[in-house]
C-alpha cells in the first residue's frame, strides 16, 4: 500500500492555491508573516480488504490570521468559510490525485484557537477534513 499524504497534500494545495488573499503552504518557512493557509497534519489508517487499498485518512487546513492590535476573529472565520466552499466545489468536481481515487471527502471538525504574545493576537481556525481514498 502507498501513503496517499503526498497526493493529499497536492490536491488541497491545487483546490486552494489562487482561490484565496492568502498564501497557501504545504510546509511554512521560517519567520514567515502572518496571515497564511498551512496544509498538513495528515492522518492515514488502512481500511482496505486483501485486494483493495483503502484508507480513511485526514488533513488539517490551519487559516492564520495575526494583528499587532486586537484583530478580529469574524476575519478568519470569513476566511474559513471561503475555503470551506472552494473545498467544498472541488471536491465536487473531483480533487484529482495521482495514483489514488477520493471516494468521500467531508468536513469532519473545525477547531478555534487564539495566541496571544506581547505585541500579536494570533488566530487560527483549524479545518479538518475526513477522506476514503483507494489505491488505483
Amino acid at each position: 500500500m502507498k501513503d496517499p499524504g503526498t497526493q493529499i497534500l497536492s490536491a488541497f494545495y491545487t483546490a486552494l492555491n489562487g482561490h484565496t488573499t492568502l498564501t497557501v503552504y504545504t510546509m511554512v518557512p521560517p519567520n514567515t508573516a502572518f496571515n497564511y493557509i498551512w496544509i498538513g497534519d495528515i492522518t492515514n489508517n488502512e481500511e482496505g480488504c486483501k485486494d483493495r487499498y483503502i484508507s480513511n485518512a485526514t488533513v488539517a487546513i490551519d487559516i492564520v490570521k495575526g494583528y499587532v492590535d486586537q484583530g478580529s476573529k469574524k476575519a478568519v472565520e470569513d476566511e474559513a468559510g471561503t475555503i470551506a466552499g472552494h473545498i467544498r466545489t472541488a471536491v465536487g468536481a473531483g480533487l484529482t490525485m495521482t495514483g489514488f481515487t477520493m471516494h468521500v471527502c467531508v468536513l469532519d471538525s473545525t477547531n478555534d484557537m487564539v495566541e496571544e504574545t506581547e505585541t500579536q493576537k494570533i488566530f487560527h481556525k483549524i479545518l479538518r477534513y475526513r477522506m476514503i481514498i483507494e489505491e488505483t
